[in-house]
């Protein structure tokens, strides 16, 4: 940093819009970062947030994207329309970003070693065992356990909280002044979101770097963040201390947003008619075979697990990733082949023969975690509703019809939702018919696997207070499946925690908050508080 520089603010957005072609997106915006802080840009999805972070790297698809008024200042040098030598000098070494996905962010046919070094030889021209040493340097730095073994390694090898730290060394290969962090926690439990966020404070303060944090969650932001920009319809709608913002806010769109953040407890249920039990639960996969085909060794993804769901009861099941939680819930549905006892309403599925077990899929349903991906984009949402009926009953398609519009409408879709298409729809509205799909089949009981997780706080809320008024309608049981801890206290009447596949505690949800027996939860429920 030059001492001319030596005053200016790290970053400084002015009067910046953003069009793509006739369509503005993002509308004079206002704000400063300076060196060794965090900016927070929250707002729901379509606010202007990841369209504003690209800008500051000229990564939107010019010219059909363009600036009509505004200018984007780092450390005083106008960025705005630059050409590609100015850009090339910025990115990556001035400013680097860490995008939300990054399994699709990083290359699957290369190696980690491969990428890091990539980043190396454009911006420092570091090449062979110069190279190596610092990539080692950085993946111990982002803390990656045994990070030289890892240099061969491709992305689908590692966790979700590993990809990120890969994703984060890469970023910081050339110590940049200004990182760009695009909800860089999203789909992480808690204990790895909690580890990254450390991480990520930690190199802040060696590096006196800036960070421009990207998220919908607003507990992060709160404990995270030294001042918010809140966004909507691509509009500033409040900047402020974060403090001050949380405690005192002046806008009615801030208060709705920090409103729908989950909030209380479920009471305790009164009604006690089980529904489904299960016991004994084994899942194992093979890891290796002998000469004859024999399996010699097995990985057991759920060992010796047992639960119980009552009428009308939330019944979660919480843990990191790899402990064992969908796959446990989809032995219960008997979706998988796994070993041990499972009684539905009397009667025990497990030994059912697949006719046998078709006649009970009806009353047995899951919504899974991506809508997007669980819905076929060839079928119209009338078609994916109805699908079901035309399996599992004798209806006519008058009858059908008017059924599709008696769960849509439940759902709160308007009634010519069904003539449309899934890309159509905004993510709330794509898990709305997920649901619907799952209702329309008046099922007892539904898998909820991770179904508010990709979704905006104030989305997320509409999502779970739906699914709550469903359940008191029409007596429904839910097996609910998260990392996030507070909607899970919101919705649950009891909690299952697992670990490496086993269940290690469970218990009422007020009991499991309040007065948690093992160590591992009491370590989830800690990080979950950051």
């Amino acid at each position: 940093m030059s001492l001319d520089n030596a005053g200016l603010p790290l970053l400084k957005v002015q009067d910046l819009s953003v069009s793509f072609a006739q369509l503005k997106v993002v509308e004079c915006l206002n704000f400063e970062l300076q060196r060794g802080k965090t900016l927070a840009l929250v707002g729901e999805s379509g606010s202007g947030k990841s369209v504003t972070a690209l800008s500051i790297l000229q990564l939107l698809p010019y010219p059909h994207a363009h600036h009509e008024q505004g200018e984007i200042y780092l450390s005083g040098q106008a960025v705005v329309g630059k050409g590609d030598k100015v850009l090339q000098a910025i990115r990556g070494n001035k400013v680097s970003m860490i995008f939300q996905e990054p399994m699709t962010s990083l290359n699957p046919l290369h190696t980690i070693k491969k990428q890091i070094a990539e980043a190396l030889l454009l911006h420092k021209g570091l090449t062979g065992k110069p190279a190596t040493k610092r990539i080692i340097e950085l993946l111990e730095l982002v803390g990656l356990d045994n990070a030289e073994s890892r240099l061969s390694s491709y992305p689908h090898e590692l966790s979700g909280g590993q990809r990120q730290r890969v994703m984060i060394a890469m970023a910081l290969a050339n110590e940049p002044e200004l990182l760009i962090a695009d909800e860089p926690t999203t789909a992480l439990d808690v204990t790895i979101q909690k580890q990254i966020l450390e991480l990520l404070k930690s190199l802040q303060k060696r590096l006196n770097m800036g960070i421009l944090l990207i998220t919908h969650d607003l507990h992060i932001v709160r404990n995270f963040a030294d001042d918010v920009v809140v966004m909507c319809d691509g509009r500033q709608i409040e900047y402020n201390k974060t403090e001050s913002l949380f405690t005192t806010p002046q806008q009615s769109y801030t208060k709705k947003l920090l409103s729908s953040e989950p909030q209380g407890q479920m009471p305790a249920l009164q009604r006690h008619d089980l529904i489904l039990s299960a016991e004994n639960i084994n899942v194992s996969f093979p890891l290796s075979k002998n000469f004859w085909g024999k399996v010699t060794s097995k990985l057991y993804a759920v060992k010796n697990a047992g639960l119980q769901v009552h009428q009308g009861e939330t019944v979660a099941i919480v843990g990191e990733s790899g402990a064992g939680k969908s796959t446990l819930a989809q032995a219960v549905l008997q979706l998988n082949d796994s070993e041990g006892k499972v009684v539905y309403l009397g009667q025990r599925i497990d030994q059912l023969k697949n006719s046998a077990m078709r006649r009970i899929r009806s009353s047995l349903q899951i919504v899974f975690q991506d809508p997007f991906a669980s819905l076929s984009p060839r079928m119209s949402v009338h078609e994916i509703v109805a699908e079901g009926l035309r399996v599992h009953s004798a209806m006519d398609e008058t009858q059908i019809e008017l059924e599709v519009q008696r769960v849509l409408a439940k759902v709160g879709l308007d009634k010519n939702s069904g003539k449309r298409y899934p890309h159509e729809f905004s993510g709330g509205q794509r898990q709305r018919i997920s649901i619907a799909r799952a209702l329309i089949l008046k099922p007892k009981l539904i898998v909820l696997d991770e179904p508010t997780s990709a979704l905006d706080r104030t989305i997320q809320k509409q999502i779970l207070e739906l699914l709550i008024d469903l359940q008191k309608e029409f007596s429904l049981s839910y097996i609910f499946i998260s990392h996030d801890l507070s909607v899970v206290r919101a919705v649950s009447h009891r909690v299952v925690v697992m670990q490496a596949g086993k269940i290690i505690e469970q218990g009422l949800t007020s009991e499991i908050f309040g007065h948690a027996q093992e160590k591992y939860t009491q370590i989830l429920l800690s990080s979950a508080a950051l």
